[in-house]
């Protein structure tokens, strides 16, 4: 109630909940809903009252399909006021339908073939995760053991095959973890190839069905560069994921150096090169990138190297360069076969600003000037800045203003105004 302790009898006229899928029933003691519908309930104070308990409690069956629930309750008070807690949301799983293999946007095997000059001791594992979700999307266990795995070369030949465990064929292993939920549901770790031992559900640390593939240095000798195919079955679901096998860089795409045509000297301008190999995808991570000593177009140095990757990752590497001088310089970088270069225009040096002489143009006799400088200035500044002037003065809404120094001493009257661009001023000796 509004003293937020519990209701008194006869404070609560009754409590209808509602379901928007599966049915609903009641567990308190001697309880019974009211009405024929499944999806409502509506319960009358004296059944609240007979069931001594401070709480309601309702069973809610699945509906035997995939979906959601929203259950919402009401409290009718006894002056018929109405009030509504937070719904409970409810999720109903189905079997599983669809499998699914999640992996990086472009997933590869990081490892590249004997032409791509990279050493097997510096490179990793691919890992792929597996999933299962029912007609209704929501994520499901991965139904019973894989039954079947299979990894096809660009040609649409098999190069591994296996039908559960981990297993090495032609050098090219792909492994799942050794764990799973028991029949209880624990988390168990136990070798696949235990004897008797029949796993339900195969996990990785967080849960999810996780498949490795990893290749010793033989097989990858043997390997043609370009799209493999993983295809994973399971509970007559199966699923498949490509994977790219990269080749040697064959391509070097740089792009525009940052801050072309506007950096200043003491800025820094840093330029990427994307590599790719004949079949232009991205090369395997580690790939050597060598980049070229910037090359004048003029005899001034324009650029001095600051930073470079030398190897990519990702399938990109990046160069950073400082703006020493004004001009043009040609910067390049190579990978394997692969070569670009763009061009990198320092702008010149801004002109100083111009003295408060040279900011005086004489515009008629009798010493009339235009003050044709950029921002504004003071009296006394721009007077201090013209040779021989002792005294500059100007009309402002129809009044005299002068600022007048003479031997070092400032007159009496001077006003030191603020002076801006095309103001008319007269400076005198």
């Amino acid at each position: 109630n509004e003293n937020e302790t519990a209701s008194a009898a006869g404070e609560i006229d009754s409590i209808v909940l509602t379901t928007s899928a599966g049915s609903l029933s009641l567990l308190n003691p001697n309880g019974v809903c009211v009405g024929d519908d499944e999806r409502s309930c509506q319960l009358p104070v004296n059944l609240l009252n007979a069931t001594n308990s401070d709480d309601i409690r309702i069973e809610l069956a699945h509906p035997g399909e995939a979906g959601r629930a929203t259950v919402r309750a009401t409290v009718i008070a006894a002056d018929g006021e109405e009030f509504e807690p937070e719904p409970l949301s409810v999720i109903f799983l189905g079997p599983p339908e669809t499998l699914a293999i999640s992996a990086p946007e472009s997933p590869m095997l990081n490892f590249g073939t004997p032409d791509s000059g990279l050493d097997r001791d510096d490179l990793d594992l691919l890992t792929l995760s597996v999933t299962a979700a029912d007609t209704a999307g929501n994520t499901v266990p991965v139904p019973s053991q894989l039954r079947f795995a299979e990894l096809r070369d660009p040609a649409g030949e098999v190069v591994w095959s296996s039908s559960g465990g981990d297993a090495t064929q032609n050098g090219l292993r792909v492994d799942w973890p050794l764990r799973w939920r028991d029949s209880g549901g624990e988390v168990v770790d136990t070798a696949l190839t235990a004897p008797g031992v029949q796993p339900r559900t195969l996990l990785d640390p967080e849960g999810n069905l996780q498949v490795e593939i990893d290749i010793d240095a033989e097989a990858a000798a043997k390997l043609t560069a370009g799209e493999y195919t993983l295809k994973l079955t399971a509970g007559g679901l199966s699923a498949t994921q490509r994977i790219i096998v990269s080749g040697a860089p064959a391509a070097v795409s740089l792009t525009k150096p940052q801050g072309d045509g506007m950096a200043a000297q003491g800025g820094v301008i840093t330029v990427t090169a994307t590599v790719t190999d004949a079949n232009g995808n991205p090369v395997t991570d580690g790939t050597p990138v060598t980049w070229a000593e910037p090359r004048l177009v003029g005899e001034s140095p324009v650029l001095v190297q600051v930073s470079i990757d030398r190897v990519t990752s990702g399938g990109t590497a990046s160069a950073s360069y400082q703006v020493v001088g004004s001009g043009s310089s040609y910067l390049r970088a190579t990978a394997g076969t692969g070569s670009d270069v763009q061009l990198f225009n320092a702008p010149p040096p801004a002109a100083p600003p111009p003295s408060p002489a040279e900011a005086l143009t004489r515009r008629a006799p009798g010493g009339v000037s235009v003050w044709l400088g950029e921002g504004q200035t003071t009296a006394s500044a721009l007077l201090a800045g013209i040779p021989h002037a002792t005294s500059i003065r100007t009309l402002r809404s129809g009044i005299w203003l002068r600022y007048s120094v003479v031997d070092g001493r400032v007159l009496p009257g001077s006003v030191d105004f603020v002076v801006r661009a095309g103001d008319i001023l007269w400076p005198t000796n």
